[in-house]
């Protein structure tokens, strides 16, 4: 269940950009710092 909402959260936000390619940026980043975070 966890993993299913990662994967989830990021096909549909790079297929469907929003604003432009903020959307898809912004969702990259913020997946790669919530992974980096706990890691460190």
């Amino acid at each position: 269940t966890g993993s299913g909402s990662i994967p989830t959260a990021g096909p549909p936000t790079a297929e469907v950009p929003t604003g432009s390619d903020v959307v898809p940026t912004a969702s990259l980043v913020f997946a790669t710092a919530t992974v980096v975070t706990p890691y460190r």
